[in-house]
Protein backbone atom coordinates (compact mmCIF):
# COMPACT_ATOMS: atom_id res chain seq x y z
CA UNK A 1 0.00 0.00 0.00
CA UNK A 2 1.01 3.59 -0.46
CA UNK A 3 0.18 5.96 2.37
CA UNK A 4 1.43 8.90 4.37
CA UNK A 5 -0.41 7.77 7.51
CA UNK A 6 1.60 5.66 9.99
CA UNK A 7 -1.59 4.01 11.29
CA UNK A 8 -2.28 2.72 7.76
CA UNK A 9 1.22 1.41 7.13
CA UNK A 10 2.74 0.08 10.35
CA UNK A 11 0.26 -2.72 11.18
CA UNK A 12 0.19 -4.13 7.65
CA UNK A 13 3.62 -3.68 6.14
CA UNK A 14 6.17 -6.49 5.89
CA UNK A 15 8.61 -3.95 4.50
CA UNK A 16 8.61 -0.16 4.41
CA UNK A 17 10.41 1.88 1.79
CA UNK A 18 10.75 5.61 2.46
CA UNK A 19 11.26 7.79 -0.61
CA UNK A 20 12.30 11.41 -0.82
CA UNK A 21 12.61 13.20 -4.15
CA UNK A 22 12.37 9.83 -5.91
CA UNK A 23 15.26 8.30 -3.99
CA UNK A 24 15.13 5.58 -1.36
CA UNK A 25 16.07 7.06 2.02
CA UNK A 26 15.50 3.97 4.17
CA UNK A 27 13.99 0.52 3.83
CA UNK A 28 13.37 -2.29 6.26
CA UNK A 29 10.75 -3.92 8.43
CA UNK A 30 8.10 -1.66 9.93
CA UNK A 31 9.62 -2.18 13.38
CA UNK A 32 13.16 -1.37 12.25
CA UNK A 33 12.22 1.76 10.33
CA UNK A 34 9.97 3.04 13.13
CA UNK A 35 12.41 2.36 15.98
CA UNK A 36 15.65 3.23 14.17
CA UNK A 37 14.90 5.97 11.64
CA UNK A 38 18.00 7.13 9.80
CA UNK A 39 17.07 10.80 10.02
CA UNK A 40 14.41 13.29 11.08
CA UNK A 41 12.60 13.04 7.75
CA UNK A 42 11.99 9.31 8.21
CA UNK A 43 11.14 9.73 11.90
CA UNK A 44 8.58 12.44 11.14
CA UNK A 45 6.81 10.38 8.51
CA UNK A 46 6.09 7.62 11.00
CA UNK A 47 4.97 9.67 13.98
CA UNK A 48 6.00 11.89 16.83
CA UNK A 49 9.67 11.93 17.84
CA UNK A 50 12.22 13.73 19.97
CA UNK A 51 15.59 14.83 18.67
CA UNK A 52 18.02 14.78 21.57
CA UNK A 53 20.64 17.45 21.10
CA UNK A 54 24.30 16.68 21.56
CA UNK A 55 24.92 19.59 23.93
CA UNK A 56 22.33 18.41 26.47
CA UNK A 57 22.47 14.63 26.05
CA UNK A 58 26.01 13.98 24.82
CA UNK A 59 24.82 12.65 21.49
CA UNK A 60 22.36 13.52 18.76
CA UNK A 61 19.69 10.83 18.86
CA UNK A 62 16.10 10.29 17.74
CA UNK A 63 13.76 8.77 20.34
CA UNK A 64 10.03 8.14 20.19
CA UNK A 65 7.92 9.53 23.06
CA UNK A 66 7.24 5.99 24.31
CA UNK A 67 10.98 5.23 24.52
CA UNK A 68 11.56 7.81 27.27
CA UNK A 69 10.58 6.76 30.77
CA UNK A 70 9.78 8.98 33.74
CA UNK A 71 10.74 8.41 37.35
CA UNK A 72 10.46 10.36 40.57
CA UNK A 73 14.08 9.34 41.24
CA UNK A 74 15.87 12.67 40.91
CA UNK A 75 19.28 10.99 41.02
CA UNK A 76 18.85 10.09 37.33
CA UNK A 77 21.37 11.69 35.00
CA UNK A 78 18.65 13.84 33.42
CA UNK A 79 16.01 15.73 35.39
CA UNK A 80 13.52 18.30 34.24
CA UNK A 81 10.25 20.08 34.91
CA UNK A 82 6.88 18.91 33.57
CA UNK A 83 5.57 21.81 31.47
CA UNK A 84 2.49 20.28 29.85
CA UNK A 85 0.15 17.31 30.23
CA UNK A 86 -2.45 16.18 27.68
CA UNK A 87 -4.84 13.30 28.24
CA UNK A 88 -4.91 11.22 25.04
CA UNK A 89 -7.34 8.48 26.08
CA UNK A 90 -5.15 5.44 26.72
CA UNK A 91 -2.10 7.48 27.76
CA UNK A 92 -0.89 10.95 28.72
CA UNK A 93 1.41 12.98 26.52
CA UNK A 94 3.60 15.11 28.72
CA UNK A 95 6.32 17.59 27.94
CA UNK A 96 9.38 17.81 30.14
CA UNK A 97 11.87 20.66 29.86
CA UNK A 98 15.48 19.63 30.38
CA UNK A 99 18.12 22.36 29.99
CA UNK A 100 15.85 24.33 27.61
CA UNK A 101 15.00 21.30 25.45
CA UNK A 102 11.39 20.09 25.50
CA UNK A 103 10.86 16.32 25.29
CA UNK A 104 7.51 14.69 24.49
CA UNK A 105 6.87 11.57 26.56
CA UNK A 106 4.01 9.06 26.54
CA UNK A 107 3.07 7.65 29.93
CA UNK A 108 0.21 5.92 31.67
CA UNK A 109 1.09 7.65 34.96
CA UNK A 110 -1.81 9.84 36.04
CA UNK A 111 -0.05 11.09 39.20
CA UNK A 112 2.17 13.60 37.35
CA UNK A 113 1.35 17.31 37.49
CA UNK A 114 2.57 20.40 35.66
CA UNK A 115 5.49 21.82 37.63
CA UNK A 116 6.68 18.44 38.97
CA UNK A 117 10.41 17.77 38.84
CA UNK A 118 11.05 14.33 37.33
CA UNK A 119 13.93 12.15 36.25
CA UNK A 120 13.99 10.56 32.81
CA UNK A 121 15.86 7.66 31.30
CA UNK A 122 15.88 5.80 28.00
Amino acid sequence: ITSHEPADVLPWADKIIVLKNGKIIQEGTATAVYKKPLNEYVAGLLGSYNLLDQKTFGEKKILRPEEILITDDLSEEYTGIVTSIRFMGSYYEIEVEIKSQILKIKTGDDKISVGDKVGIYF
